[in-house]
């Protein structure tokens, strides 16, 4: 009887591993962090999905929601963006703008570039021709009408480079 249980919960041998486990642990750095409004959370957990698959340390908060739990999320979300990423993506849109926790977390990214004295550190991903105030128009910028895929190539490229 036993035999014929598992004979019976066998899996098929076209079937497909599982989502990639993940160490959940918090990093002290990550290569990117990624700032978004609602209405884009889409394309930003697909960006941040792409980079953790190529193994990029990306800061998306449903990768971390033990570590925002209970957390006094105004320091957490200043020390993310302006003292442990490398670069920081930022979904520009009109939701974005309007956003209290966007605009902090723009706040905090904007703080880290101008410590690093106009090196590249805020990446803007433009949704739509909304501008940010504090973001220079000069800024290069791709945007998302590239789709997410090239995006995510882009930068790894930059990462790597």
């Amino acid at each position: 009887m036993r035999d014929d249980i598992v004979q019976q919960i066998r899996l098929p041998t076209n079937a497909k591993p599982g989502p990639k486990p993940f160490d959940a642990a918090l990093p002290s750095n990550f290569d990117v962090a990624i700032s978004f409004a609602g209405t884009e959370r889409e394309l930003a957990e697909k960006l941040a999905e792409i980079l953790r698959a190529a193994g990029i340390a990306v800061f998306y908060d449903n990768f971390y929601p033990e570590h925002l739990w209970g957390k006094n999320l105004t320091a957490f979300l200043d020390e993310i963006y302006r003292k442990r990423a490398k670069f920081c993506v930022v979904f520009v849109s009109e939701e974005y703008k309007e956003r209290k926790w966007t605009v902090h977390e723009l706040r905090s990214a904007q703080a880290k570039a101008l410590e690093q004295k106009g090196e590249e550190y805020i990446l803007p991903v433009k949704v739509d021709d909304t501008e940010l105030h504090g973001l220079p128009p000069n800024v290069g910028y791709v945007g998302i009408s590239l789709g997410i895929e090239k995006i995510a190539e882009l930068l790894i490229k930059k990462l790597q480079g």
